[in-house]
């Protein structure tokens, strides 16, 4: 099999333009719609096809409307649902048989500070969130006895889209620490929730 040392997906290939000379020849770049289960059963099982294990799996697709429900189409709802929820479920069972051969293996999801604050305008989001954490707490519960860990991430607002007042954001270099130091934790340390809040906010 493929010794990959990292997989990164996203919604499109044009998305690594700019960023794959960054990342080693380890790395491979795949565009999945992840509203898609077609597409993920297929990346899936390509997946499956050139690795012998995952070490660790991250799901950290999701998509965000700041909308009234009555204001809401329902294609809006069905994607918010779809990518935010349906689709790391989805992956983790495709997923988990390699995770079962892993070393040290985890599951991160990141699910969002809408799930516990559940503000207003975001009640879609907010619920899809809110499954994500429930559905981590839950697999953790499953997993744990099989030395699988399981850690779902809560972050504030992150400036992915260059905001006019980024004091008032989690900078994606954040995330990605905190995500480094929860994979560098002791093989027997089990990091159940994180919170994270933008300090200017």
């Amino acid at each position: 099999p493929l010794a990959e040392r990292l997989v990164v997906v996203a919604s499109q290939q044009d998305s690594f333009r700019s960023v794959q000379g960054e990342f080693g020849s380890e790395t491979s770049f795949h565009g999945v719609d992840l509203s898609s289960p077609d597409e993920i059963q297929s990346f899936s099982e390509d997946l499956s096809s050139r690795l012998d294990r995952v070490d660790v799996l991250v799901n950290n697709c999701g998509v965000y409307l700041e909308k009234q429900l009555i204001e809401s189409s329902w294609p809006e709802i069905q994607w918010q649902i779809d990518v935010n929820l349906r689709a790391p479920i989805l992956l983790t069972h495709k997923l988990l048989p390699l995770l079962n051969k892993g070393s040290s293996p985890m599951v991160v999801n990141i699910s969002s500070i809408a799930a516990l604050s559940t503000p207003a305008g975001q009640s879609v989001y907010s619920a899809s969130k809110a499954a994500v954490t429930a559905f981590s707490n839950s697999l953790r519960k499953e997993l744990n006895p099989q030395g699988i860990r399981v850690v779902v991430v809560h972050p504030a607002g992150v400036n992915t889209w260059n905001d006019p007042e980024p004091n008032k954001l989690l900078r994606p270099e954040d995330v990605g620490s905190l995500i480094k130091f929860i994979l560098e934790a002791d093989k027997n340390c089990q990091i159940d929730e994180v919170t994270l809040l933008a300090l200017g906010a």
